[in-house]
């Protein structure tokens, strides 16, 4: 009998112990349950959050390089108002400058000198040779008049038109003829003497010499860049109504032309894109300007360069600027402009 009760005892206390052993455990698993479901759920939400971002990343890469694609056809630096890459060319040659006349008339002027310096701006035949793959990735209207050479002769289409017919030939190299501007520094004596110049024929004629007819923005730094050849630039012909100087047009720039094509692209109002401008912002040089885009408008009003078109002289003078004579020129690397699209898509209303 007391062997009977010392077992039952033993039992009693393994029994007891076994259970207080598989609850602690139960427990433990509990408290680690929710721990390691937090764990997981912390790890996906930062995958997540890495994953839109690389998105984004991505995305305003992509809007940069659409922006910046380099035009076929010479911007002008009358009208410019573009995020362009290093090697976009401007046209430099202000129309208002050219006077259309012919030799006869322009050597029949009383007091005009032999050897007076002229320019001689004519239009000429030029030959290029682009595939139906080029031509349509240059954009432009269908309905746009184009000259393509077949064997010896020229035939007038239309874009759309050309495209169409070469639409089972997209990589086949043709010849277009284009009508380009020529530029030639000469002198009414030398007008006179050319027997290539009827002297009935139209000509455009700037009075004195134009340093450059067209230029590529790097031509025109002339070895002022402090950037690499990945720079972009924001170029803006200086308007009337740029009254509030060059932290004005960098401001527009930013919001009204940049946002505006994010605006565009996601289908929203370039409205909800003003943000996170200071009240004083049209203030160049307040040092009290602290937020992301008021410390960048006022580091790059300080580094913009000024073209003279008149003078085709480059310098920095921020605080003179004359309306149709002079072109800005302000320089963004790729991760600035990529900061900026961040923060305008982030922090839209």
């Amino acid at each position: 009998m007391r062997s009977f009760l010392g077992t039952l005892v033993i039992a009693v206390i393994v029994v007891a112990g076994l259970y207080a052993y598989l609850q602690h455990r139960s427990s433990s698993s509990a408290e680690r349950a929710p721990s390691e479901a937090g764990t997981a759920q912390a790890n996906l939400d930062r995958t997540a959050r890495d994953s839109a971002e690389d998105r984004l990343e991505q995305e305003a890469r992509e809007y940069i390089r659409d922006i910046t694609t380099i035009k076929p056809q010479p911007l002008s630096a009358q009208s410019a108002d573009n995020f362009v890459q290093r090697d976009q060319t401007i046209r430099l040659v202000p129309d208002t400058k050219v006077e259309n006349t012919t030799p006869k008339k322009l050597l029949a002027e009383p007091g005009l000198e032999p050897d007076t310096p002229l320019t001689v701006i004519k239009e000429v035949d030029q030959i290029e040779i682009v595939t139906a793959d080029t031509l349509r990735q240059s954009g432009g209207d269908p309905a746009a008049p184009i000259r393509v050479m077949e064997g010896d002769a020229v035939r007038e289409t239309t874009v759309g038109d050309l495209l169409a017919e070469r639409s089972g030939a997209a990589d086949t190299p043709m010849t277009i003829v284009k009508k380009v501007k020529q530029v030639q520094a000469t002198t009414p004596r030398e007008i006179g003497e050319n027997a290539s110049i009827a002297m009935d024929e139209e000509i455009g004629i700037v009075r004195g010499r134009q340093p450059l007819d067209e230029a590529t923005v790097a031509e025109l730094m002339s070895g002022k860049e402090k950037g690499d050849a990945d720079s972009i630039y924001y170029i803006r012909t200086v308007r009337e109504t740029d009254t509030q100087g060059i932290w004005g047009i960098i401001q527009y720039g930013l919001i009204d032309n940049f946002a505006a094509g994010i605006a565009i692209r996601k289908g929203e109002n370039i409205n909800t894109y003003r943000v996170d401008i200071p009240g004083d912002a049209d203030e160049m040089g307040d040092a009290r300007t602290s937020s992301f885009l008021g410390r960048m408008i006022h580091r790059k009003a300080g580094d913009t360069f000024v073209y003279n078109l008149d003078r085709g002289r480059i310098g920095q003078n921020p605080d003179m600027i004359h309306p149709g004579q002079e072109l800005l020129i302000i320089r963004f690397s790729a991760e600035e402009l990529v900061a900026i699209y961040k923060h305008f898509v982030n922090n839209r209303a």
